[in-house]
């Protein structure tokens, strides 16, 4: 009986299979990596996507994009609005890793974020490491403007390189809330925009309250340069204007007391730059608290420094910077080109006016190295500098004689000449700092730093 020999594969035969799986297996497991970078990539466009409707919707409640501190991965993007928080985003996500392509883990371990110091804009960096739809492979900056603005971000930073503060450092650990930043171990709320400004009217009674301005403001928008214009906010907290300027504040309220940016002040100011107001507030001074100025109308035990106003100021009770101070208050290092007037008899005829000040009563009221420039118009009692005093102490302060029409000397509130109160050296010899808060150019009055 014969037996059919069977045959085995050969050497070289399992090698030919060996390599033809091995060949297959590499095929797939490159498939396999490619497929799961593109899904990190469309991973990472559609988390941009994300993030920018939830930006937008910040803008539309905040009318500003959030600031670096309020955008951070891993952490809710919420908005607080003095009253109510909403949340935008539970979590805002981080890329999902490894990185791929060009990109290094630097460029992919966040989506990094960055806004202008105004908050109107903002940049987005983030790198995909092949094509996803019209997208190319690499870095990527996504602005209110679209996904991808065809290069990589620079610049738009919320950190001012110029002589501001900013929020950013851990000092205060775990202590602020929501909506707060940190500087020197304090919480402040940011101001940005004029609804933040306005929105300060919300906390009126809050005392222990800190806010800080984080750009420029302008106030030339509805609903505040219409009708009776902004609405004066009463406050006992503490604003740091940070060098920033508040332009166009607009105020026409001929029947309300205590008007200005700040209607009632019992708290702290400082810092503050307030450039072109046009305030009117009640244009008859009858007795009882109804100041008109600038930058505050009432004072009551408050602190006001390194502030200044320009602009028109009127009422029965005006000053270019504050209107009325009662109690215990100080005033320093600051000033007013404010033209100012009073307007109205009153039945009393009383109506005062001052270039920086419009009337100082009872209390104990102190106010140094401080100037003014501007008209100083009608009032039954009326002085360049401060209109009636019945309660401040003065130290090394001056008005310009020429441009305000007056001559009042009240101890040191000197009426000085053009010439002398733009030549420096006679604020040095009266003792003003010129290194750390004053500055002058040859031809011009002292402005703040």
């Amino acid at each position: 009986m014969f037996h059919k020999k069977k045959k085995a594969f050969t050497l070289i035969e399992l090698l030919v299979v060996i390599a033809i799986i091995g060949i297959l297996a590499t095929i797939a497991v490159i498939a396999l990596q490619n497929a799961r970078a593109k899904a990190r990539d469309a991973r990472r466009v559609a988390d941009v996507k994300q993030i920018q409707t939830a930006l937008e919707l910040f803008f539309n409640d905040a009318q500003r994009y959030p600031t670096s501190t309020e955008f951070s991965s891993g952490q809710s993007l919420v908005y607080f609005n003095g009253v109510n928080t909403t949340t935008y985003m539970a979590v805002i996500p981080t890329p999902p890793s490894p990185a791929d392509g060009n990109c290094n883990n630097d460029s992919n371990s966040a989506y990094s974020y960055s806004t202008t110091p105004n908050g109107s804009s903002y940049s987005i960096s983030y790198c995909v490491g092949g094509p996803v739809g019209a997208l190319a492979s690499g870095a990527h900056c996504a602005t209110p403007a679209g996904i991808s603005d065809g290069n990589s971000c620079s610049g738009g930073s919320s950190t001012d390189t110029g002589n501001h503060i900013a929020l950013s450092d851990s000092s205060c650990g775990s202590s602020c809330s929501v909506g707060q930043g940190c500087y020197s171990g304090n919480c402040f709320y940011p101001v940005y925009t004029a609804s933040d400004l306005q929105n300060i009217n919300i906390n009126t009674y809050n005392c222990s309250i800190r806010y800080i301005q984080m750009a420029n403001v302008d106030l030339n928008v509805a609903p505040y340069n219409t009708g009776l214009g902004f609405s004066p906010v009463d406050f006992c907290g503490y604003f740091n204007g940070n060098g920033y300027k508040i332009s166009n504040l607009y105020i026409n309220r001929p029947l309300s007391d205590n008007v200005g940016l700040f209607g009632r002040l019992n708290g702290t100011v400082t810092n503050v730059r307030l450039e072109n107001v046009d305030v009117t507030g009640f244009t008859e001074y009858t007795g009882g608290l109804k100041g008109t100025g600038g930058l505050a109308g009432f004072v009551s035990d408050g602190n006001i420094s390194n502030s200044y106003s320009t602009g028109v100021v009127t009422g029965g009770l005006a000053g270019g910077l504050v209107g009325f101070f009662n109690g215990s208050n100080t005033l320093s290092n600051s000033y007013s080109t404010c033209t100012t007037t009073a307007v109205g008899n009153g039945s009393t005829n009383q109506n005062m006016v001052g270039g920086l000040v419009g009337y100082g009563a009872s209390g104990s009221n102190t106010l140094f190295n401080c100037y003014s420039t501007g008209a100083v118009i009608g009032g039954a009692y009326n002085g360049g500098l401060v209109g009636a005093d019945w309660s401040i102490s003065y130290s090394n302060s001056f008005y310009n004689t020429d441009t305000s029409g007056k001559s009042d000397t009240n101890a040191n509130s000197q009426p000085e000449t053009t010439a002398w109160m733009k030549t420096q050296s006679n604020f040095t010899n009266a003792g003003w700092d010129f290194t750390n808060i004053w500055i002058m150019t040859a031809g011009n009055y002292p402005t703040l730093r």
